[in-house]
């Protein structure tokens, strides 16, 4: 693993993680720490690098140490969820989604399962399934209503294989008060793996990604108001 110093402009090698991970998510808690979760993990096995398909594994970074320890694992083994964590006011995170698989790395499929960790208690609690499982969508936390509630938003994604994945424009809405989903119109165009922006007056905006009719790089934007 490598750091990098903004203010040098210079990386420096540091700590390595205690597993060789793959498509995993990486995301900087409000603890210090920062935490490394699933991913499609490789394992030497006589010289040769071999995939043992997706993981629950989890571990942290503490950036006094500047080492890595075992956190809880999830619930739930998965990849290529790095889009699909976002983090809630009081310090949780929430995953959605993603791939699972075996060893044949190219058959993973899209998850509708979905967690939430609290780093004080390092512990995972499983949510209620998404509507759609989907991989590559982007998750937004938007605070709307009257009074305003915190409601995560995943937006787009893809299902489908990983060598050949198909964009989707479904919309889905966690409340967070109730632990409920529940759809929402769709969007204009299908997209995944696109990137998202919470605008200051509540506009989401969607940026780029790949889909529309032949699956193709997107120079769209599309806005979702609330």
């Amino acid at each position: 693993c490598e750091i990098w110093n903004p203010k040098t402009g210079n990386w420096s090698v540091t700590g390595s993680m205690r597993a060789r991970r793959l498509a995993h998510g990486l995301d900087a808690l409000q603890t210090g720490d920062s935490i490394a979760t699933g991913g499609f993990e490789v394992r030497p096995i006589l010289n040769f690098p071999t995939p043992i398909g997706s993981v629950k594994t989890c571990e942290l970074y503490n950036f006094a140490t500047r080492k890595w320890s075992s956190a809880a694992s999830m619930k739930t083994a998965r990849a290529v969820h790095l889009w699909n964590n976002v983090q809630l006011r009081d310090g949780r995170m929430i995953v959605t989604g993603g791939l699972i698989s075996g060893p044949l790395i190219v058959n993973g499929t899209p998850l509708a399962a979905a967690e939430i960790y609290d780093p004080r208690a390092n512990s995972w609690t499983s949510l209620p399934n998404m509507p759609a499982a989907s991989a590559l969508h982007s998750a937004t936390v938007v605070s709307y209503g009257n009074p305003p509630l915190d409601k995560l938003i995943l937006a787009g994604g893809a299902v489908g294989l990983p060598t050949s994945p198909v964009p989707i424009d479904t919309v889905q809405e966690l409340d967070l008060a109730t632990l409920k989903w529940r759809l929402l119109p769709r969007l204009k165009t299908t997209r995944g793996g696109h990137s998202s922006v919470l605008t200051p007056n509540g506009l989401l905006l969607l940026f780029g990604g790949q889909g529309g009719l032949q699956g193709q790089s997107l120079d769209t934007v599309e806005a979702l108001r609330f």
